[in-house]
Parts: C-alpha cells; sequence; structure tokens
C-alpha cells in the first residue's frame, strides 16, 4: 500500500542528506522509523525527499496567534462587533428570489419625469394610462389589449409597441425606455438584467389588499410626478367604499363563489374575496384558493355564484345545474378583480350582483364620480 503523505514545515531546510535539489510536494511511503534514522551533517537549506515522521508535529497551542495577547472582554467585544457586521452585510445583499416593491416618499430626491415608459403588466399598464395617458407610454403588455382581461383595451391599443411573455432583456433594451415598471410576476432575472444596462425599472407589488392597489397608485404617481391625480384616484376608491359600508350594514350577507378561471375559485388569500366582503357578501372558501370539484359546490350550496363567460355555458347545461339553487353570474376579470384605479367600479359590481334589490327602485351610486378607469 503507498501512502502519501505532505511534509510538515518543521522538517523542511535541516540536513538534506541528498544534495541540492528541489523536493517533491509529496513524500512516498512516509515511516516514522525511517525519519528518525535519517541524520545528515549537511547545512544545506533545501528540503529532502526521504519519508518522514508525520505523527511529530506541533501542538496547536505551540502556534502563534495575533489574539494570544487580547484579554476575554476584548475577545467578546470582537466577536460581538464581527456577529453584527455579518448581519448588515446579509441585510445588504439581496436574495435571488426576494422582491422588494420600489417605495417612494416625499423626502425621496425627485427624478425626472419619464418620456418613454415600457410597462409589463396588466395592473402597471392601466396605472401609466390612468396617470399619464398614452402619449408617454411607449409599450403595454400584451393582456392589456385583450378584452377578456383588460377594461382599458381600446386604450392600450394605440399604445406603439406591446410586450409579450418576459424571456429576455434585449426587446426591451432594444425599445429604448427610460423607465420600466414591472411587478413581482415578471422575470426576476430579466428585470435585474435590464437594470443593470442604465434603464430604472420600478417594481410594483402584486395586489393582494385594496390598500397593496392605493399603495401602488402612490408610489406610482409620484414617480411619474402625477401625485395628485394619484390621490384623486385613491379618493374615489375610499369614497365607494364608505358608501358600501353604509348601504351593506343592514342587508344580509349571501354566500357566495367565485370561479376566476375555470373550476379554481378564490378563496382568503385573494383579492377578489376582499371585493366581496367589501361589497357585503360571504366567501363560502374559507381557505386559500385552490381548485374545486362539482361535489364540494354541491355540498357548499352558495346563494351565488360567480363564473367567468366561458364556464357560464358549462355549468348550465351539466347536470348538476338542477341540483344547484345558486344564482348564477358571470363577469371577466377585467370587471371583477383589477388590481388597479378600477377598484371602486369593481366594488360597484360585486354590489350589484349580490345586492340586486337595491337597484329596484333607483340606483345608488347616482351622481358619484365614476371615472376610475383612464
Amino acid at each position: 500500500m503507498v501512502r502519501w503523505t505532505r511534509p510538515h514545515p518543521r522538517y523542511l531546510g535541516k540536513n538534506p542528506p541528498f544534495g541540492n535539489h528541489r523536493p517533491p510536494r509529496y513524500v512516498r511511503n512516509a515511516s516514522p522509523s525511517t525519519a528518525r534514522d535519517l541524520k545528515s551533517t549537511s547545512s544545506n537549506p533545501i528540503p529532502f525527499p526521504f519519508p518522514l515522521d508525520v505523527t511529530r508535529l506541533p501542538s496547536p497551542a505551540s502556534i502563534p496567534s495575533p489574539f494570544c495577547t487580547l484579554t476575554r472582554p476584548a475577545l467578546l467585544s470582537l466577536a460581538a462587533g464581527l456577529f453584527l457586521l455579518g448581519i448588515v452585510n446579509a441585510r445588504s445583499v439581496p436574495l435571488l428570489d426576494q422582491y422588494e416593491p420600489t417605495v417612494l416618499s416625499f423626502d425621496t430626491v425627485p427624478l425626472p419625469p419619464p418620456r418613454r415608459i415600457i410597462s409589463l403588466s396588466l395592473e402597471s399598464d392601466a396605472l401609466c394610462l390612468g396617470l399619464v395617458g398614452d402619449t408617454a407610454v411607449l409599450a403595454v403588455s400584451s393582456l392589456s389589449r385583450d378584452s377578456n382581461y383588460s377594461n382599458f383595451y381600446e386604450l392600450a391599443r394605440r399604445v406603439p409597441h406591446q410586450v409579450g411573455r418576459l424571456e429576455s432583456a434585449e426587446p426591451i433594451v432594444l425599445l429604448g425606455g427610460d423607465l420600466v415598471v414591472v411587478n413581482e410576476f415578471n422575470n426576476f432575472a430579466v428585470t435585474n438584467l435590464i437594470e443593470s444596462a442604465g434603464i430604472e425599472v420600478f417594481r410594483l407589488r402584486f395586489p393582494r389588499h385594496i390598500s397593496d392597489i392605493e399603495a401602488n397608485i402612490l408610489n406610482l404617481g409620484r414617480r411619474l410626478h402625477r401625485a395628485g391625480k394619484a390621490h384623486r384616484f385613491i379618493a374615489r376608491i375610499e369614497e365607494t367604499r364608505r358608501r358600501l359600508k353604509n348601504l351593506t350594514a343592514d342587508s344580509p350577507s349571501p354566500r357566495v363563489l367565485y370561479l376566476s378561471g375555470g373550476f379554481w375559485a378564490e378563496g382568503i388569500d385573494s383579492l377578489a374575496n376582499e371585493f366581496i366582503t367589501a361589497a357585503g357578501g360571504q366567501n363560502v372558501l374559507q381557505e386559500p384558493s385552490r381548485f374545486v370539484s362539482l361535489e364540494e359546490i354541491l355540498f357548499w350550496n352558495p346563494d351565488v355564484l360567480v363564473v367567468r363567460p366561458g364556464l357560464l355555458s358549462t355549468v348550465n347545461a351539466s347536470s348538476f345545474r338542477k341540483t344547484l339553487k345558486a344564482r348564477i353570474v358571470s363577469g371577466t376579470w377585467a370587471e371583477l378583480q383589477p388590481g388597479t384605479q378600477a377598484a371602486g367600479r369593481a366594488l360597484e359590481r360585486w354590489f350589484r350582483i349580490l345586492h340586486p334589490e337595491a337597484f329596484e327602485k333607483r340606483d345608488p351610486f347616482a351622481g358619484t364620480a365614476r371615472d376610475h378607469l383612464p
């Protein structure tokens, strides 16, 4: 058996018996007895290649250390300082999957207003078009031109360019925009590449609550130098919420099930759940959003079943329609859960679905400002 052992510095440069030559990196067949028996009177400082005694190593206590002269309190202070430094550095380095939305305050140094805005999500499309119009928007997402998802598709079709699935930063950079607005579902790696190319990236938080919508409106409005218009959008949403609170104070709460896509039901973790609650309804799915079965729908037996238009004919033609006593209403994504300044109109739409009796004599929203959309 061949053993390879690295020579220890303790034995280097002492009495080489085989002349002046370069020592090998490792010594073959190191034998402790051979190292003790071999002796030489040469003073050549070049190390020798014979087997060495690897068992005669210096103890760790004999190795000089710069910390030996420090007292115990000094060592504790040094350890605490290194620990705090590690925490600060860990917080300053973002993780790959960490998403931090852009938040601007009045103390932030104002940046010049952008002239060529590129929007890469449906929510940011509506916000940018509502705040600055189509003259300063260079590109929008392809979903904003689809009437099934967008309630401003006519305005979006007047924008010069559209962007589909974000797979590469090159098409965005070639457009030559000076501000790119994204949300947390856009490709994180691609948006970082866009930012590294010298283009400003403004990150919106995907809205899961109405307060998230209002925060996005206000932050983007400040960046686009449209803070006054942003405040007006928020005031209209809050006015609608206050009116709904008064209208639903003494009204019964119908049990609602909302199928936003196929048999995907919106649960308590969704924006639609907050719309339902604000409109005076009660979501029957008191758990996170998930797919549901026909048997579950029959078991819950909701008062109102809200579906997408494509699913309405399927539900009406199914055999369980005779058993289900729910009132079935259809609505598009843009009408029922927009994450934009159209939230006020969506609240009115939900109230109309859940409380149709309130509109028999008069429209409770008559005379209110409904210009929530661009």
